[in-house]
């Protein structure tokens, strides 16, 4: 395991929110991946309904081995969804991040026996989470648009790299001077800032 989230994360109540909002990215991406009837995809919400009364809350997944049954719900749902999909679609979910290579740690929901109460930034925390995961299952793949990024800076580094020369860097300041090749003449370095550079 890596980081842990935002103690909010450990709330009865944001555990719920989570294993819908999971459930829906894991439809989006299993579809995007050719995976068809994934059983963590959908909850079995009447029995859900039904089990109020018997103390439990929010949906069901019954995973059936060939000797087996088993009902995750609650935290133990959200930690299955969480892993699957950092295994299989390399999504950090509480890490707000994703990787065509999912290797290494990532984030882990706040452990409910430490968690103490909210906490002031609780709020936005939860706003950043779901509005990133939301656009994900609405909208467009964050890498595809990371790669559209690298697509355009490298049409970019060809189009100016033939007017521009490198001629130092200064480790210090992180920047870089520059000379424009109509301008060796002139002897006119510019100094680029890294920033500006990447």
């Amino acid at each position: 395991m890596g980081s842990t989230a935002h103690p909010v994360s450990s709330e009865v109540r944001r555990i719920q929110i989570d294993i819908e909002q999971a459930q829906a990215l894991i439809r989006k991406l299993d579809s995007k991946k050719g995976i068809e009837n994934n059983v963590l995809s959908s909850s079995d919400h009447e029995k859900s309904d039904m089990n109020k009364s018997h103390g439990s809350v929010g949906p069901i997944v019954i995973i059936q081995g060939s000797s087996t049954v088993k009902g995750l719900e609650g935290a133990e749902l959200l930690d299955t969804l969480v892993t699957y999909l950092w295994r299989i679609h390399g999504v950090d979910y509480y890490g707000m991040s994703e990787t065509n290579e999912p290797k290494g740690l990532r984030h882990v929901k706040a452990d409910a026996r430490t968690y103490i109460g909210a906490s002031s930034n609780g709020a936005e925390w939860e706003n950043k989470l779901d509005s990133l995961w939301q656009d994900r299952i609405q909208g467009q793949n964050p890498l595809e648009m990371l790669k559209g990024k690298e697509k355009i800076d490298g049409v970019a580094t060809k189009v100016l790299d033939p007017y521009v020369r490198k001629i130092g860097t200064r480790n210090m300041g992180g920047n870089m001077d520059v000379e424009p090749r109509a301008a060796r003449n002139f002897s006119m370095p510019l100094r680029l800032s890294r920033s500006i550079l990447n």
